[in-house]
């Protein structure tokens, strides 16, 4: 299946005196859409947000997928259209992507698949994950547990480190405790899928099955 929106279709001119200040999560921002396709930053609604408001990023033109092959439920989910003039209506691709404008670029948030709630709080897992990595390790993927869409606590899966402790008394020093990770454990290697990106479903079950086997093997 071709992916829902070509890779070439931002833009960031990165600047090694400005730019580390408009990181978000140490993440380089998404920059300014190409010139041919439309933006357009909504609430869960889908009503376009106000500019300097958070919304999810959605785009429409000539290098979206029109649908998903044979799968109508999930192009229902994925894709809207939406009146943008008295005589233009706009199919938009819903990217997932949470962000913000500012001056004349989009700043990448997080995904919108990856905000979870926790004890009454809003946890970005991407906020986690960027302190796991600049304390210590590689890779840091968040996973809210033991179940993903209420979940009671937050696990943290890490490589490239030797002692989970450590890198959670460090982490500690800059997250509250309501979003700090109850364990983290450690792989040599994370599940990768098509992309080349993490499988987070394939490695939350990776894990599942760890703490069925090993119980008391976490950090």
């Amino acid at each position: 299946m071709s992916t829902e929106l070509t890779i070439a279709c931002a833009a960031y001119r990165w600047n090694s005196v400005t730019s580390p200040a408009e990181c978000v999560h140490d993440l380089v921002p998404i920059g300014e859409v190409y010139p041919g396709l439309s933006p357009l930053v909504v609430d869960a609604s889908l009503r376009e947000v106000a500019p300097g408001e958070v919304g999810e990023l959605c785009v429409s033109g000539p290098q979206t997928s029109p649908e998903y092959w044979r799968d109508p439920e999930l192009t229902a989910r994925c894709f809207f259209e939406k009146q943008t003039s008295a005589v233009t209506t706009r199919r938009y691709y819903r990217t997932g992507d949470l962000v913000i404008r500012r001056a004349d670029h989009y700043v990448y948030l997080g995904r919108s698949d990856q905000q979870v709630k926790v004890s009454g709080y809003r946890i970005e897992l991407g906020e986690i994950e960027a302190v796991l990595r600049r304390v210590g390790c590689i890779e840091a993927v968040a996973l809210p547990w033991p179940d993903e869409h209420q979940p009671d606590f937050i696990v943290a899966v890490v490589s490239g480190v030797a002692d989970s402790s450590k890198l959670g008394a460090i982490a500690a020093q800059y997250l509250p405790n309501y979003i700090m990770p109850r364990s983290i454990f450690i792989r040599d290697d994370m599940p990768l899928n098509g992309n080349g990106k993490v499988d987070r479903k394939a490695l939350r079950q990776c894990l599942k099955d760890h703490l069925t086997h090993e119980p008391n093997r976490q950090g």
